[in-house]
């Protein structure tokens, strides 16, 4: 969520200790540590949701809403690799094998097209 060129981060995801730790430690170095952490959580927060979506498809059978989840996937990984939260191998090693996965099932469900996204 941007709002006014900066990210928003929902309340829950600071944990409540934004202001205590600013306190006691000071420095600018803390407030941005708190930043950077509310904002990566919030990022794999929303990995999470999208590859739920994915898997969800993938098991009700739906292959062409299973793909377009997919690439959906596929953005929101390199978006979250890209700014660090997580290292593009793993971003890659993600991607590969829930496109294995996406394969694996079309060819098993009786070739529907072994076309990767």
């Amino acid at each position: 969520m941007h709002v006014g060129g900066r990210i928003a981060i929902p309340g829950r995801l600071l944990g409540g200790i934004e202001d205590r730790r600013c306190q006691m430690l000071g420095g600018v170095a803390e407030r941005q540590n708190l930043k950077r952490r509310a904002a990566n959580r919030y990022r794999k927060e929303v990995m999470k949701e999208q590859t739920k979506a994915f898997n969800s498809a993938l098991t009700a059978g739906d292959f062409k809403k299973a793909e377009e989840e997919l690439n959906n996937t596929v953005k929101q990984l390199d978006r979250v690799s890209t700014k660090g939260t997580i290292h593009r191998n793993t971003a890659s090693r993600r991607r590969s094998r829930m496109a294995k996965r996406l394969n694996a099932a079309r060819s098993a469900k009786g070739g529907a097209g072994t076309k990767a996204a």
